[in-house]
Parts: C-alpha cells; structure tokens; sequence
C-alpha cells in the first residue's frame, strides 16, 4: 500500500508520472478525481462524463515533438521528444499538400505509445539552434513559428530578424496554453541592447506573452 509515485496537474489538469521502478514486483495503478469545478468538498468526484485514457508502457512515449507545428505545402521534419523512444523511430517527415483543408495533422507513431496533434501554420517552420543565445541570435526571415526549449535556468533564447520603420508586429509564445510548464518572458531589444518592448503574462492567457511592436527604425533586432 506504499505510494512510489503520485501527479495531479502535469499537464494543464491532466497527470502523467515517469517512473524508475524501484524493485521488481507487481503495482496497482490508482485513478481518482476531484470535482470539474471546485468546490468546498474534500471529496472523490465522479459522474458519467468523468471519460479518461489511460496509457501504461514501459516502451517508448511520446511527450512532444520538436518542432511544435508543422509548414503547409512542405514536408517538415519531425522528431519525437519523450521517454526511451529509439532513435531509428524518433525523426520522420510530415507532408502536407498547399489544398490540405484541415488546420492540424495528427501524430501517431506506429511503436511508441503515445500521440499528439500539430497545427499546420502558414508560415516557415523553424526549430531553434544550439548556439541561440543573445550573444549569437539566431537569424529568422520574419513571419516565421519558431520551436525551441530552455534546457537549463538562466537560459535565454535569442532570435534576429528585420524590420522596417513603421512595421507592426506581433510576437507570442505558447507555453501554457499547450499544456506545458514554461512560464516565459519576451522582450524586443534594439541593436545597443536597450529594451523596446516586453511582456511576461499577456491578458487572458495562462500565463503565456504576448507583446506587439512597431520598429522605429530600419534596423535589426532581437527577440
């Protein structure tokens, strides 16, 4: 009756637990839920729309893929992130057709566990470099949907593009809303290093930034 492992929220309200088995030996899985809305009860919750899918593997899974969305009219390379995924499974290619009339392609690899659903964006699809750091941005040709990770604390990713004078903006990031932790902060700085502009949680998001931006100048900046 010893609990090894327990989640409640690991993605938005849904739980998900990587486990190292301590020993060999045979374990019951518990799932139980709170109340949709909360409310003053202490209790397990229940009602006949309490649906749920339960994934158990000790095989490869999927957590995401990098990058997070894939180009229309283009075939995008795809690379499956997550736990003891082989790496003769884990890169393949996403082909979507210029008439495709849908807004997102599923992923579902064939043997690991696990799936997950891109949007198809209308725009280059890039996925951030090793070295991307305000001390080398990485150079963008705006528009562009740009994936990358902060492996580490006190990482900051850095992105170049240009802009003309007058030009209207607008940048995001998507974190939360995916249903990831990353709480990220955005900012524009200008070629001295001055700060331009900068969001940490934009209104109505889950904790997600959103800023817009007109260049004052023909110049280069970073983001």
């Amino acid at each position: 009756g010893f609990v090894v492992a327990q989640n409640h929220d690991a993605r938005g309200l849904d739980p998900m637990i990587v486990l190292d088995v301590p020993e060999d030996g045979t374990y019951l899985v518990r799932a139980f839920a709170f109340p949709a809305k909360p409310n003053s009860t202490i209790d397990f919750a229940g009602a006949g729309d309490y649906v749920y899918r339960l994934t158990i593997t000790t095989g490869g899974f999927v957590d995401h893929t990098l990058p997070l969305a894939v180009q229309r009219a283009a075939t995008t390379p795809v690379r499956l992130v997550g736990w003891n995924i082989p790496e003769d499974e884990a890169v393949f290619s996403v082909e979507v057709g210029e008439a495709a009339d849908r807004d997102r392609v599923g992923v579902v690899p064939q043997n690991v566990a696990g799936c997950t659903e891109l949007p198809i964006a209308d725009v280059p699809v890039v996925v951030e470099l090793e070295n991307s750091t305000p001390a080398s941005p990485q150079k963008l040709e705006i528009p562009a949907l740009v994936s990358g990770t902060l492996t580490k604390s006190k990482e900051v990713d850095a992105y170049r593009f240009a802009a003309a004078k007058g030009q209207k903006l607008e940048l995001a990031v998507e974190s939360r809303s995916l249903g990831l932790p990353l709480d990220a902060v955005l900012e524009v700085v200008d070629s001295t290093g001055k700060v331009l502009s900068e969001n940490d949680d934009a209104p109505r998001t889950q904790r997600d930034p959103l800023l817009k931006f007109t260049a004052p100048a023909d110049s280069e900046y970073d983001v």
